[in-house]
């Protein structure tokens, strides 16, 4: 079908058109004469079972596709969608995001849509996950989080709906797709290095690490950004990578940027990871307790999963970005906290942060009640949040991203933190 055609029949608007233009002709060429087979009724009912999607979802799961199988359309677009994301134009998870919601052309059945679209790549998962050897149990154990993601829609809609918003498609596609698995309490993603950092390590062992050229940093040490005009004392961060030294601005274990630029000589320190270097992003799902020996367990399975199972996609770390990482936390919570400990066993780091985001995380709002003691103090992180406000404190914050080498895995011991970097960093 012509995009023209479909774009009106879908109800798209220009933008949305503009969206999808460039990689349409493609697999409207490669689409199926006869059909496609992920929107018939066995088909979805099996892919259903296989994520362990409840059943009371899988009936009008099979329902829907049925509806959409009949509308040419839409049939159409959810073959565009299955080529991007699993076909020949496959991964473009990050242009998933951008697709439209379909709810003024379907209705009801546009989170249903978007549920058939990514079951399609079922038979790619079991494909990749049997090609690699993946437990069973690994894959039930990543599949759950899949599940768990389409319960957690219908309780936000009364029980009315079921499915998965097109927002949440490009997250979900990542399970689908065998770019992230769950090992015991954490999720890893095949990705990139992405903090703005470069990791060294000395002869001795020692890690340092040092900001990228470029980053706008506070009198506090902390990345603001270039525009934030209530940032005071801020400055710009310089980074030389030569043949004899590295000259630059250190960064600390607590995640605080060092404004003092420091020499170190490449005889004695090497690069270890860098923004840009494969990597495996570590994700906290919400659910159970984050324990802090499940968290320690998760990352030794990662260290003997990944290898062994994916071992052309090698990593040199693992990375995260997170409001678990605001290391003003410690100053919250007792030592022995779940989250507080975390902090301490990896290496901080310092990313341009949301002010109202530990807020709007903890109490799921952006402002308080002028009047403090009407907000809610069911934990003891709200708890200790209105107490810092009714003490005139402010909260500001800290750090927000973290790595962990895997050489570097002896979880409890805080490694990172009880490195002596005096001769150093001063």
């Amino acid at each position: 079908m012509d995009l023209r055609t479909a774009a009106r029949r879908l109800k798209l608007t220009a933008d949305e058109v503009n969206v999808v233009k460039a990689g349409w002709a493609g697999p409207q060429r490669r689409m199926p004469r006869q059909g496609l087979p992920f929107l018939t009724p066995e088909f979805v009912a099996d892919a259903c079972g296989e994520v362990g999607v409840s059943q009371d979802v899988i009936e009008p799961a099979v329902a829907a596709g049925k509806r959409v199988a009949d509308n040419e359309a839409a049939s159409a677009f959810a073959w565009y969608c299955h080529d991007r994301l699993y076909g020949a134009g496959g991964n473009d998870y990050d242009g998933a995001e951008k697709w439209p919601s379909l709810d003024e052309a379907l209705g009801e059945d546009a989170s249903a849509f978007y549920l058939l679209v990514l079951l399609s790549g079922v038979p790619k998962m079991r494909e990749v996950n049997a090609a690699h050897g993946v437990p069973p149990q690994v894959v039930k154990d990543t599949m759950f989080d899949v599940a768990r993601g389409m319960g957690w829609r219908k309780r936000r809609d009364g029980g009315q709906g079921f499915g998965i918003r097109v927002r949440d498609l490009a997250w979900f596609a990542n399970f689908i797709g065998c770019e992230l698995y769950r090992l015991g309490r954490l999720q890893f993603q095949f990705s990139h290095f992405y903090h703005h950092v470069h990791v060294f390590r000395h002869t001795s062992g020692t890690v340092l690490t040092m900001c990228d050229s470029g980053l706008h940093i506070d009198g506090n040490g902390l990345r603001v950004r270039k525009d934030d005009k209530e940032a005071r004392g801020v400055w710009t961060t310089e980074l030389t990578v030569g043949d004899r030294e590295i000259t630059g601005y250190p960064i600390l274990p607590t995640g605080e940027v060092v404004a003092r630029k420091i020499s170190l000589p490449t005889s004695e320190w090497r690069q270890v990871i860098a923004h840009g270097d494969p990597a495996l992003g570590m994700h906290m799902p919400g659910g159970k307790p984050l324990t802090h020996e499940g968290c320690g367990e998760s990352f030794r399975r990662a260290i003997e999963f990944f290898p062994k199972h994916f071992p052309e996609r090698p990593f040199a770390g693992f990375c995260c970005e997170s409001w678990l990482l605001d290391s003003q936390l410690e100053g919250l919570l007792p030592p022995t906290s779940n989250m507080v400990r975390f902090q301490r066993d990896v290496y901080l780091l310092p990313i341009v942060m949301d002010n109202h985001e530990l807020l709007r995380t903890v109490f799921h709002t952006r402002n308080l009640p002028e009047d403090l003691s009407k907000a809610p103090r069911d934990t003891s992180l709200q708890r200790a949040i209105l107490e810092r406000l009714e003490r005139g404190e402010s909260l500001t914050p800290r750090a927000g991203g973290c790595f962990l080498l895997p050489e570097d895995l002896n979880w409890g011991a805080e490694v990172y933190r009880r490195q002596d970097l005096s001769r150093w960093v001063g």
